[in-house]
């Protein structure tokens, strides 16, 4: 599925930012990279609607932080998180706050392709 829309890549590792920005180009999928969430707030109000893929441990904001203040500014573009340790309580919190999806690295680039092909209908919905 290719749509004229940008996915939105919150990850300050710049290894992890590289290889998803190689596997989304890949899809033709558009992609903005932002090495912390405060970057990617202070752009939101000039950035067309999209899907964020936003990293739970960040720099600064972390990414249920970032996920608050999202919602706080009501923007409800979907958001998949992504952690290197996905735990119960995590998952509530992220669901409770409004994400789309978790997914725990490493993921197989089918299983992000497969997220990313959901929640990108819900962009063009």
């Amino acid at each position: 599925m290719v749509l004229e829309c940008c996915v939105y890549l919150v990850e300050d590792d710049e290894a992890v930012a590289r290889s998803l920005m190689v596997l989304l180009q890949m899809r033709d999928l558009k992609v903005d990279h932002f090495a912390s969430a405060d970057a990617f707030l202070r752009r939101l109000p000039h950035l067309p609607r999209g899907c964020v893929l936003l990293d739970v441990c960040l720099p600064g904001m972390d990414g249920l932080s970032a996920l608050r203040e999202l919602r706080r500014q009501t923007c409800d573009w979907p958001v998949i998180m992504m952690t290197g340790h996905a735990e119960f309580d995590l998952e509530i919190d992220a669901k409770r706050l409004g994400a789309n999806k978790i997914l725990e690295k490493p993921f197989a680039p089918d299983i992000l392709f497969d997220e990313l092909d959901e929640v990108l209908g819900l962009v063009a919905a």
